[in-house]
């Protein structure tokens, strides 16, 4: 008996020990989040097309909501094909850009309308369409945060999660505010203050081989400043068919 209640101790000791081990062993093997982000921008730097859903929802406190979503294909340098739907999936509107003309319809049938000098496709975007995608979702985050391995749309993905710094997103959407004279600034006030009231939750996924962005969630939530409503919104971003050759071309019934 005393042999055995010396013996229990240790054996209890080295148990202790080995999951502590272990644990720091899962830990070391689990890259952080800055690391991820750095390997996300890098592993898209390079990319020349892509194919992008977008699903957005407002619901207002009144009840009031509306939804929709849109698919877009881009290969660079110029080159766009995007479809805009409802929440019931019928089709409002396409558009193409093949160099610098547009094409344009509505409901997705009948004859395009060309316009010439387009500008959908930035500069800054054709130098770097992918990674300027993934700026969008990471470049105002902040105590972001590794969530774990999940499965999205079939693929092994890192799950992170940040919160937007709402007085720095502010500041690159109505910038030189202070400086701006006071007729300018009639009727953003309460738009501006509700945002900064607000608050932003971002979700996003980066495949676990290849590092590329899998999807992106914004969960998003805004209260009534002044004449403003509040509400609450959500946008999701699921991305893929990296490198693929869309073939998109020009429509052939333009008027």
């Amino acid at each position: 008996m005393e042999l055995r209640q010396k013996v229990l101790p240790v054996t209890l000791l080295v148990v202790v020990f080995g999951l502590t081990m272990l644990a720091m062993i899962l830990q070391a093997r689990t890259p952080t989040a800055s690391a991820l982000l750095k390997n996300l921008s890098a592993a898209t730097n390079d990319m020349t097309s892509f194919e992008y859903k977008m699903a957005g929802s407002q619901t207002l406190d009144s009840g009031l909501v509306d939804s929709g979503y849109m698919i877009v294909q881009l290969e660079f340098p110029s080159t766009m094909y995007s479809r805009q739907f409802d929440s019931d999936d019928n089709l409002l509107y396409e558009m193409k850009q093949i160099g610098e003309t547009a094409y344009n319809r509505d409901g997705g049938s009948g004859s395009w309308t060309a316009s010439e000098k387009a500008e959908v496709l930035s500069a800054d975007v054709t130098e770097a369409p992918a990674s300027d995608l993934v700026d969008s979702v990471t470049e105002f985050l902040v105590d972001v945060e590794v969530i774990g391995i999940e499965m999205v749309n079939g693929i092994s993905a890192r799950h992170l999660r940040g919160q937007t710094d709402m007085a720095a997103k502010a500041a690159v959407l109505w910038p030189n505010w202070d400086a701006m004279p006071a007729e300018q600034r009639s009727g953003l006030e309460d738009v501006r203050s509700q945002y900064l009231a607000g608050s932003e939750v971002v979700d996003f996924w980066i495949n676990a081989e290849t590092s590329t962005l899998v999807r992106s969630q914004i969960m998003a939530t805004y209260p009534a400043v002044g004449d403003e409503e509040g509400y609450t919104a959500s946008l999701i971003i699921d991305v893929s068919r990296y490198n693929d050759d869309f073939n998109i071309e020009a429509p052939t019934q333009i008027r």
